[in-house]
């Protein structure tokens, strides 16, 4: 599994880079199933992380967990669901219309 996690996230964040690389920021972990996304610029994670919910699609807005809700605005994603690049860049263009 720690391969395929592995090959998933690298996978996954080249897609998403190649997408939303001037709109956000990819943190990656070096292990677990999650990847960070932060935004640049005056955006709200809580507004895209709504926007995606509706959509069918589903990220954490990191700033609901910081202390007085002021925290940069980020999204935990998880990759484990994205087999490939093709699908990674999909995902990013569907997050970039909700932008």
């Amino acid at each position: 599994m720690r391969r395929l996690y592995a090959e998933r996230r690298a996978a996954t964040a080249a897609g998403l880079e190649s997408v939303l690389g001037k709109n956000v920021r990819i943190d990656l972990q070096p292990g677990g199933m999650h990847l960070i996304l932060r935004l640049r610029g005056n955006r709200s994670d809580r507004r895209l992380a709504a926007s995606m919910r509706e959509q069918g699609l589903y990220a954490e807005a990191l700033t609901d967990w910081t202390r007085r809700n002021d925290g940069a605005s980020a999204l935990l994603l998880n990759f484990t669901n994205i087999a490939s690049r093709r699908t990674a860049e999909n995902f990013g263009r569907r997050i970039l219309g909700l932008m």
